[in-house]
């Protein structure tokens, strides 16, 4: 037994939108309408003063631009070092605290020396051409 099929063209039928109902009876106080008229509001009470928000924008850049450089000199690791009465080396290539501490001639434990020039200096890497600064109780010992 054998079956032929033929291609039909079937008949395209769009889906129907709902019709739109209206009710009668004015809004209801709860719901989208509310928030409508809620933002409705704000944006005129915003709009009513456009020379207060141009006033006080400036204002607001200027003090976080202050809070920002506050923030910024008071960070745990903005400590500004005076040293008056200390020496300055210049780290040149090759050299390390430990290198330097041993330069210092300073009498005792070389680790004493290197972890007081990383507090003066802030840490324990040294840089080419990186001035540190040489506490002047290591420089009276020599």
């Amino acid at each position: 037994m054998a079956a032929i099929l033929h291609p039909e063209s079937l008949p395209i039928s769009r889906p129907t939108r709902p019709a739109l109902v209206l009710l009668d009876g004015g809004r209801s106080r709860s719901g989208p309408a509310r928030a409508g008229n809620a933002a409705r509001r704000a944006s005129t009470r915003r709009d009513a003063h456009p020379e207060i928000r141009a006033r006080l924008v400036p204002w607001l850049l200027v003090a976080s631009a202050l809070v920002g450089v506050w923030s910024l000199a008071t960070a745990p690791g903005a400590s500004v070092v005076h040293a008056p009465e200390a020496g300055v080396h210049v780290v040149s290539p090759g050299e390390s605290l430990w290198s330097i501490a041993g330069g210092l001639g300073v009498r005792g434990d070389r680790r004493d020396v290197v972890d007081r020039l990383a507090d003066v200096n802030g840490g324990y890497t040294v840089h080419v051409d990186q001035r540190l600064i040489i506490p002047s109780d290591l420089l009276g010992e020599e």
